[in-house]
């Protein structure tokens, strides 16, 4: 682990270098721009500053946020040796395509 600067940091990894930037939460692999949970890069970082890596979780993966979502009514679905399941063997076929007659067009470049 590299300082950059007081927010941003470089990790090698395996030959390659991942800047982790811990004021924007986000690394140059990407992970922890798309998932917005830490990447074992950040992680690294903030392992070797003492800091809480909870404190670099998007607040999505809260459980309080979790039951808020889910806070209303959700109906459980039953066992699934108890589901109707539904056969249906129709085969699907592609469209019927016909070729026109007669020699096909060519496509002429115009001239300038």
């Amino acid at each position: 682990v590299n300082p950059v600067s007081e927010v941003e940091f470089q990790v090698v990894d395996g030959g390659k270098n991942f800047l982790v930037k811990l004021n924007c939460n986000s690394c140059s692999c990407l992970f922890w721009d798309l998932e917005e949970i830490s990447c074992a890069h950040a992680l690294i970082v903030i392992r070797s500053l003492n800091l809480n890596p909870y404190a670099f979780v998007s607040q999505y993966y809260y459980t309080t946020v979790l039951s808020a979502t889910y806070g209303g009514l959700v109906r459980p679905i039953g066992n699934h040796t108890d589901w109707s399941v539904v056969e249906v063997n129709d085969n699907i076929l592609p469209p019927v395509f016909r070729r026109p007659a007669g020699r096909p067009r060519k496509r002429k470049i115009p001239s300038i």
